[in-house]
């Protein structure tokens, strides 16, 4: 797909080149000026849809990297958590059977870092007492949002590839139409 819009852009690249070239010419003729003008811009807006797509590229790939970091840290901090949370002597005996789930998905670890820490915080004096660091619930706090901003920077890179995409198909429709080329039936 990607080679094929390359292909199409190419080509349209390789005609505003020669219609440049030509300019004396094709600026004689009635309308000639605008298509050339609009020609000019079409394929300056794919090329700026294409470096917006590698923008995008490499943002997934920094916020892949952030949530890695992210789903570690906050993994270590719910740890920390249930480690010393065994030690605490409440009456709530299921203090003392928290484990970590098993790897799973993001939601899953967010959804039980999320009821953790609400289910610690009111014991909070508790767990510092038994030799939590005073500010380990808010470094879980913390952890969760970091991982929940990385998915959402993910997300958003993915939506801004996918937005450039389709204008960028647009674009080329468009214009082919410019240059006069027929497009077969099937093609994209």
């Amino acid at each position: 797909m990607r080679k094929h819009v390359q292909r199409r852009h190419d080509a349209h690249v390789r005609a505003h080149s020669v219609c440049t070239e030509h300019s004396a010419l094709l600026d004689a003729a009635a309308g000639g000026q605008k298509t050339r003008d609009t020609l000019s811009a079409q394929v300056a807006d794919v090329d700026r849809l294409l470096a917006l797509q590698e923008r995008s590229i490499e943002d997934r790939r920094a916020a892949t990297e952030q949530g890695r970091l992210s789903r570690q840290g906050l993994r270590d901090a719910a740890n920390l958590v249930i480690r010393v949370g065994k030690l605490v002597h409440l009456s709530d005996v299921v203090m003392g059977t928290m484990q970590l789930p098993t790897p799973g998905s993001d939601d899953e670890l967010l959804a039980y870092a999320r009821g953790l820490l609400d289910r610690v915080s009111v014991h909070a004096e508790a767990f510092v007492a038994s030799g939590l660091p005073p500010d380990s619930l808010k470094g879980l706090a913390d952890a969760i949002q970091r991982l929940e901003a990385a998915r959402d920077a993910q997300a958003a890179s993915r939506q801004r590839f996918t937005a450039a995409s389709q204008s960028i198909r647009a674009t080329l429709d468009e214009t082919d139409k410019t240059v006069g080329r027929r497009r077969r039936p099937g093609l994209r």
